[in-house]
C-alpha cells in the first residue's frame, strides 16, 4: 500500500503542473527555443547543505564533481549520471540523494555535468563520459565501481556499460538504474495508458528529448536506446521503478530480455509509484536508498 506521503507528493506535483513542461508541446518547444536564444550556459552548483567534501574539476571541457565523505572510507567508487531528459542540469534532489549516500557509505562519487540538448547530442557527450570514466577506473585500484543514474541518466548507465564492454578497461561491477529511459523511440504501447497517471512525464516532451539526444542517429541505435544493445557480460543490474511511471513498460522489456538470456536483474517495482520515486521525500524512497547503499558497500 502506498504511503500517505507519496499520495500527497503526487497531488503536489499535479497541482504545481510539473508535468506541463513535458506534456504541453507549446511549452516544451518554447523552452527549447529559449535555451537556443540564450546560448549554452555553465552549470553553477548552488546546493548549500552538503555534509561531505565537494571538489570541482574538468576534463576535456566537461565539468564534474567529486563527493567524498569526511568520516568514512569505502574502497568502492561510483559514477552518477543525473536525470533531466538530457536537457536539465542536476537539481537539489540529486545532490540530497548523493550527499546522503556518500555520507552513509563513504563511497567516493563522481558526478559529470555532461553536455545537454539542444546544443549537443549523444555522439558528443558519450566520448567525454568514457574519457572521464577511464580516469575514474585508473584511480580505483582494487575497489569496485558502480554506475548509478536516474531517468535519462539511468539510460546512460546501461548505455555506458554496453560501450565500455568493448574497451580494455575496468568494467563497472554494479549498474543501478532509477526509472531508466531505455527506449528513446518509445515504442511500448502501454505508455499511452500510463501517461494520465504519471505526474511528471508527458509523451510529447519525452519523445522530443530522445530525438534531440539522438541527433542524426536512429532512435533504436543502442547508443540512444540501450534497451536494444547487447546486455551480456555486464555488471550486476538493479532497477527501481514504479507503475505510475511513463517509461516503466520499457523496464519490463529489459527484464524479459534478461530472462531470455538468463541474466539476473534485481527488479524493484512498487505499485503506484511515480517517476524517479527514490529521489522524492517519501518512505518508499528510504527503503530504496537503503538497498542502494547495501549494493555500494559490497566487498
Amino acid at each position: 500500500m502506498r504511503s500517505l506521503t507519496s499520495i500527497f507528493i503526487t497531488q503536489l506535483l499535479v497541482i504545481t503542473q510539473r508535468k506541463k513542461k513535458l506534456a504541453d508541446p507549446a511549452v516544451f518547444d518554447k523552452r527549447v527555443q529559449d535555451l537556443l536564444a540564450r546560448g549554452e550556459e555553465p552549470y553553477l552548483l548552488d546546493y548549500k547543505k552538503f555534509t561531505v567534501d565537494v571538489e570541482k574539476s574538468s576534463l576535456n571541457g566537461m565539468d564534474y564533481y567529486i563527493l567524498r565523505s569526511r568520516k568514512k572510507h569505502n574502497a568502492n567508487k561510483m559514477m552518477y549520471f543525473h536525470g533531466g531528459g538530457f536537457i536539465s542540469q542536476p537539481i537539489e534532489q540529486h545532490w540530497k540523494l548523493l550527499n546522503k549516500i556518500v555520507e552513509d557509505t563513504g563511497t567516493e562519487t563522481w558526478v559529470p555535468v555532461y553536455p545537454k540538448i539542444p546544443f549537443h547530442d549523444a555522439t558528443y557527450a558519450y566520448p567525454l563520459l568514457i574519457a572521464l570514466y577511464k580516469v575514474l577506473a585508473e584511480s580505483t585500484g582494487d575497489g569496485r565501481i558502480a554506475f548509478m543514474g536516474d531517468s535519462a541518466g539511468g539510460g546512460i548507465v546501461l548505455g555506458m556499460a554496453e560501450q565500455i564492454k568493448a574497451l580494455a578497461i575496468k568494467q563497472p561491477s554494479e549498474l543501478i538504474m532509477i526509472s531508466p529511459f531505455l527506449d528513446a523511440a518509445m515504442t511500448s504501447p502501454e505508455t499511452k495508458e500510463i501517461e494520465p497517471k504519471d505526474a511528471m512525464l508527458g509523451i510529447y516532451g519525452t519523445q522530443r528529448c530522445g530525438e534531440l539526444w539522438a541527433g542524426d542517429i536512429d532512435l533504436k541505435d543502442p547508443l540512444i536506446s540501450p534497451l536494444y544493445g547487447d546486455i551480456t557480460g555486464l555488471g550486476n543490474m538493479t532497477i527501481f521503478t514504479g507503475t505510475y511511471d511513463l517509461i516503466n513498460p520499457d523496464t519490463h522489456r529489459l527484464l524479459e530480455k534478461s530472462k531470455e538470456l538468463q541474466i539476473p536483474i534485481d527488479f524493484n517495482e512498487i505499485e503506484g509509484m511515480q517517476h524517479v520515486y527514490p529521489l522524492l521525500p517519501i518512505p518508499e524512497a528510504k527503503k530504496a536508498i537503503q538497498k542502494m547503499e547495501t549494493i555500494l558497500t559490497r566487498g
